[in-house]
C-alpha cells in the first residue's frame, strides 16, 4: 500500500510537470466555493439535489452557517450515500437560489461522494490573513488536510487538489512546511510541490523519501 501512494503521487508529479492538472481553474469557473457537509437528498424534483450545510467561505457571497442547496444535472446511483460528505466544494449559481456543482477533478457529475476536495471535519481552518485569495485559502484547507489524513484515498484527493493550486508565495510556504513533515507521505507531496517550482534540492531529495514509503 505504501508503494501504492508513493506510486500515485509521483505519476501526479510527473503529470503535473508535462501537462499541468486539469483541476487548475476550477476555483475561477467556480461562483462559490464552501466548507461544507452534505445533507439530506431529494430524487423527486426535475433535478436531483442535496443540501450543504456551510461551515467556512472561500469564495462567494453564500454566508457561513446558512444552508444551500445544489442541484445534480442527473440522477445519482441508487445506493449512494449522499449525506455526512464532509469537504470543500466548488458551486456555480444556476439562479433563484439554487447552486449547481462543479465536480473536482477525477470525479463524475453523479459521484457527489468525490465530488469535494475532501476535508477533516475536526481540523480547525488554517489561520490565513484577510487579503488570502481564494487560491491560497484553498491550499491553506488542503495542507491541513493531508497532515490529518496523512494516507488513503481521502489523502490522494486532497494532495491533488493542492498540486492543482496556482503557485504564490504563500502556497510554496505550505509545500516548505509539508517537505519537512516527519511523516514520509506528507513529505513527499511538499517535496513534489516544491519540485514544480523547479526546486533541485526537493528533486534529489524525492527518491530517498519514496524508499521511506516501501521501508
Amino acid at each position: 500500500m505504501d508503494d501504492f501512494r508513493s506510486t500515485l503521487l509521483t505519476g501526479t508529479l510527473l503529470f503535473s510537470l508535462s501537462t499541468g492538472l486539469t483541476g487548475a481553474t476550477i476555483a475561477d469557473r467556480a461562483d462559490a466555493i464552501v466548507v461544507a457537509e452534505s445533507s439530506a437528498s431529494s430524487q423527486q424534483a426535475a433535478q436531483p439535489s442535496f443540501t450543504l450545510l456551510v461551515d467556512r467561505v472561500i469564495k462567494g457571497s453564500i454566508t457561513p452557517g446558512s444552508s444551500v442547496t445544489v442541484v445534480l444535472p442527473g440522477p445519482t446511483p441508487g445506493n449512494q450515500q449522499i449525506s455526512g460528505i464532509y469537504g470543500m466544494w466548488f458551486l456555480h449559481a444556476s439562479g433563484l437560489g439554487v447552486w449547481q456543482l462543479i465536480p473536482t477533478m477525477g470525479s463524475s457529475t453523479g459521484d457527489v461522494a468525490r465530488a469535494p476536495y475532501p476535508l477533516s471535519k475536526g481540523g480547525a481552518p488554517p489561520a490565513e490573513p484577510q487579503s488570502a485569495s481564494p487560491n491560497e485559502l484553498i491550499a491553506g484547507e488542503l495542507a491541513a488536510a493531508v497532515q490529518e489524513f496523512r494516507s488513503g484515498t481521502q489523502f490522494y484527493f486532497a494532495a491533488s487538489g493542492l498540486l492543482s493550486t496556482d503557485v504564490t508565495p504563500s502556497v510554496v510556504s505550505c509545500y516548505q512546511a509539508l517537505a519537512s513533515s516527519a511523516d514520509p507521505d506528507v513529505r513527499l507531496l511538499g517535496l513534489i510541490g516544491l519540485a514544480r517550482q523547479g526546486d533541485i534540492d526537493s528533486l534529489v531529495a524525492l527518491p530517498a523519501t519514496q524508499d521511506a514509503l516501501r521501508n
